[in-house]
């Protein structure tokens, strides 16, 4: 299902598609990441600077946590927006000042950022959500770019995981 947002407008049924996407492969997410972490936050910023959601994806049991994630999900969208030429949170990554990665810019200029992984599974699943709401938004040749900026090992195996999404079951 083509859900486009190209316009930098998210109605309802793209927000629920995307929710449904992201739960779809949460769990791949957890297994990627590997430390026993079962959820973050995923920011979603449109084209126009604009914070579309905010959304919780799996559990986040620590409240300090759970804010953590949520502020750092957020932070690394509002980076990519500063730096419009950028594809890539990894770009402007500063571990120094806690600046990581996770955040993705679709070929739109949508922003989605996610914060509880690791920074290369938060990147892929960042990527996977554009990708599974709308194909178009992030091509084989994005994926491809933004994989070699940061050196993603699971960008592709979301992306492709997520292009498997049945919408009507709700299952991979």
């Amino acid at each position: 299902m083509n859900s486009s947002n190209n316009q930098g407008v998210f109605s309802l049924g793209s927000i629920n598609l995307l929710v449904k996407i992201g739960n779809a492969i949460l769990p791949y997410a957890i297994k990627m990441d590997g430390r026993g972490r079962t959820g973050g936050f995923l920011t979603i910023i449109n084209k126009y600077g604009a914070v579309v959601a905010v959304i919780l994806f799996g559990e986040v049991k620590d409240l300090e946590k759970a804010n953590e994630f949520r502020h750092n999900s957020t932070k690394k969208s509002l980076r990519l927006v500063l730096h419009s030429e950028h594809v890539s949170g990894f770009q402007s990554m500063n571990a120094a000042i806690k600046d990581y990665y996770g955040s993705i810019r679709d070929r739109y200029g949508n922003i989605y950022g996610f914060s509880g992984f690791n920074q290369e599974t938060d990147e892929a699943f960042s990527a996977a959500c554009a990708f599974g709401i709308d194909k178009e938004s992030m091509p084989q040749s994005l994926q491809d770019q933004i994989a070699e900026i940061s050196s993603n090992p699971h960008l592709w195996e979301l992306c492709e995981i997520a292009g498997n999404f049945d919408y009507f079951s709700g299952r991979i």
